[in-house]
């Protein structure tokens, strides 16, 4: 009779530092914990990989890395350390805070860190190793990491200098090669996903390489599955038979792949992949985590808990669709503050998120964190009238009419697709008629009232993120880039709340959205 083994993956992705969260939350890193704790418990032989974007995105991160002193990510990463990873691989949020702040992190991390298509300029691997040979009960599994190549289109320059992302299909080819002869198995953690839905074929992304997943299987045979993220979808699918799994954000679920090896007589052999997800809804939140981030959360929920100022009453979002289709009072201030500090004619900044709910008539630190929730800073970019077009194109793209009726652009599921690619603009009026096919929006354009010409040169304040093209922005760049702001967004608008007190919109009637049955 032949005998079998099993060997557990269990990876996160995105968790965007949601470590310890408010009571009830169905997410977090603590819950997490809990739950690989039971499955040793169980006697399980396991291997836990995080697959990136793990070091950014909460006030806690943001707090460590931009305010704490000195600036330190040990919080976060001795959170990973004592739910017990085993491997961490680098998404592109790791480089928000730059490179000796993530070299510190890589420090701190216990278990081994993975990224093989970041390399140096020597062309070796500069972060962590580009792989692992794992060795459990006589079986030996090969473990990729990869990174999606598209990072330098997202990330300021100066925190990836001297590093290059190559292709991670060739890339993968190359360690698969490798690998193969040596392993029963070959997996890959890859910060990245499918280019499309695999129930209706739906495009996902920006194109051009930003999620290589179904290429890796496809052109890279040496795999037998594949550990996705960085999309924030929950992805539990065979694709051409290989398992691919993708565990949503913030902690809100485990993918959960079973190796399973069957003894034929002449040693071990992959029988079988048994993947799924596992929701943490279930799953206590670790007390021991708990103590670990209490001290921690103290420092910050002081800083969050710091009055900064007042604001009118119109400063709150109730409806966030509603409040793209005009010049929203919120965006407006945010826009006020990034010209105030650049000095530049024309800005444009977005509301990142369907969750922002704008300020109230007391204004704290946490309401500025919780709304303008990614570490930025501002970029002045010198662009032509024709630039100026293509990117107002560009966000009037993600509108659509449904029964009469404005929304935002969504995928399958209903949910909304990168909103913080969507800009609002100040310094300019426009108008978009969505009645009109996608990339003839743009019924009017005005700068101090007269038409914008092509030829026509303008200065504009850009988060760096857009600024140097980030969100399929291509008429943007870092060629383009001829001042930079170096003091992060969310201290700029501080600032600027602490120094008049009281903040309220000046806005214009600049912007409107024509086209549609109900218009505002």
């Amino acid at each position: 009779m032949s005998k079998e083994k099993r060997i557990y993956f269990y990876a996160s992705s995105d968790v965007h530092s949601h470590i310890v969260v408010p009571e009830g939350a169905p997410y977090g890193l603590a819950r997490i914990a809990s739950f690989l704790a039971h499955q040793r418990e169980m006697g399980k032989s396991m291997v836990v990989v995080d697959n990136g974007d793990y070091i950014q995105g909460t006030p806690l991160a943001s707090f460590m890395a931009l305010r704490a002193k000195p600036p330190t990510p040990k919080p976060l990463i001795e959170a990973l350390n004592l739910a017990g990873y085993d491997y961490f691989n680098l998404g592109n949020h790791e480089f928000n805070f730059g490179q000796d702040y993530l070299k510190e992190a890589i420090n701190l991390f216990k278990g081994k860190v993975l990224c093989a298509n970041c390399v140096d300029d020597k062309g070796e691997v500069a972060l962590g190793q580009p792989y692992d040979i794992i060795e459990k009960d006589g079986i030996k599994i090969g473990l990729i990491g990869l990174i999606t190549s598209h990072v330098p289109k997202w990330e300021q320059p100066e925190y990836i200098s001297g590093l290059t992302f190559l292709d991670s299909v060739e890339t993968a080819k190359k360690w698969a090669r490798v690998l193969r002869p040596e392993v029963d198995a070959l997996l890959v953690t890859y910060h990245g996903g499918p280019d499309k839905d695999l129930t209706t074929g739906e495009k996902i992304g920006l194109g051009d390489r930003e999620h290589d997943a179904l290429r890796l299987i496809d052109e890279v045979e040496e795999l037998d599955a594949i550990f996705c993220g960085h999309q924030h979808r929950a992805i539990c699918a065979l694709y051409k038979g290989k398992p691919l799994l993708s565990p949503n954000w913030r902690g809100s679920h485990l993918s959960e792949l079973v190796l399973i090896f069957e003894d034929g007589g002449k040693g071990y052999r992959l029988k079988a992949l048994e993947p799924k997800l596992i929701s943490m809804e279930a799953s206590e939140a670790s007390q021991a985590m708990q103590r670990l981030m209490q001290p921690w959360q103290e420092k910050v929920n002081t800083w969050l808990e710091k009055p900064l100022g007042y604001a009118a009453k119109d400063m709150q979002i109730n409806d966030v669709v509603k409040a793209c289709s005009y010049n929203h009072p919120y965006l407006d201030l945010v826009n006020t503050i990034q010209l105030e500090s650049t000095k530049a004619e024309i800005s444009a900044t977005s509301f990142f998120a369907l969750g922002v709910k704008g300020l109230d008539s007391h204004i704290y630190v946490k309401d500025v964190v919780n709304n303008y929730t990614y570490s930025n800073s501002l970029k002045v970019l010198k662009i032509t009238g024709s630039d100026l077009k293509a990117a107002l194109e560009r966000s009037a793209s993600f509108f659509v009419v449904l029964d009469g009726q404005l929304g935002i652009r969504t995928s399958t599921k209903g949910r909304f697709v990168s909103l913080y690619n969507y800009d609002i603009y100040k310094g300019i009026r426009y108008t978009f008629d969505v009645s009109k096919p996608v990339g003839e929006r743009v019924v009017e354009l005005y700068f101090k009232d007269k038409p914008v010409l092509p030829e026509d040169e303008f200065t504009l304040a850009l988060n760096n993120y857009r600024a140097v093209g980030g969100g399929d922005y291509t008429m943007f760049g870092e060629e383009k880039i001829i001042r930079t702001i170096e003091q992060d967004m969310v201290d700029l608008m501080i600032s600027y709340i602490q120094s008049n007190l009281y903040v309220e919109s000046h806005r214009e009637n600049n912007f409107k959205v024509i086209g549609y049955e109900n218009e505002i």
